[in-house]
């Protein structure tokens, strides 16, 4: 069966997105079905490039998000230090580690070709399992503090826009013109 044929990206609109995602069962990692999830992320970002998705955004009702830094330009811009191909982070749980703020504009493969400015904390400290059940836990910050609240804000039914500020949504071929119009 060729999953990659199958593998598409829920838009804003479909419930799937709104609802909340269910923990997964540590037991049933290695399981046909939670691999056929994991497979349809992988293939999700191979195909978009994007640099993280949520098991929600590929129809899936499981808390299961995935990291993929490898854009070196990107990481360079948004002064990420290492690398992170493509991570798996099951049952996330986040913590603010610090009460302090940043605004940036967000996009999202569920809202295609659009962005808006979110406030999101600076640093938070995870906690979840790797796809082998194992414990892995540590602290972001900076972008990758900002992707992984994204991306667990999914698994709550939660996308981007319930977030941003209430007028700075943008279409990506107005960007040049709204950056223009905000000075």
């Amino acid at each position: 069966m060729n999953l990659f044929r199958k593998t598409k990206i829920l838009c804003a609109g479909h419930p799937m997105l709104r609802s909340k995602a269910q923990p997964v069962d540590l037991a049933k990692l290695k399981s046909k079905e939670f691999q056929d999830i994991v497979t349809k992320m992988k293939q999700a970002i191979s195909k978009s490039g994007v640099i993280g998705m949520a098991a929600p955004q590929v129809g899936h009702s499981v808390r299961l998000i995935a990291v993929n830094l490898t854009d070196k330009v990107l990481l360079k811009e948004k002064r990420v230090e290492k690398l992170m191909p493509t991570t798996f982070f099951v049952n996330p749980q986040l913590k603010v580690l610090k009460q302090e703020y940043q605004k940036e504009y967000e996009f999202c493969e569920s809202i295609p070709s659009y962005s808006g400015i979110v406030s999101r904390a600076t640093r938070v400290y995870l906690t979840a399992f790797d796809l082998d059940g194992n414990k892995v836990e540590g602290q972001y910050t900076g972008f990758m503090a900002r992707v992984l609240q994204h991306e667990v804000d999914h698994l709550e039914g939660i996308v981007f826009v319930d977030k941003m500020e209430p007028t700075s949504l943008r279409h990506d071929k107005y960007v040049g013109e709204f950056e223009m119009h905000m000075k």
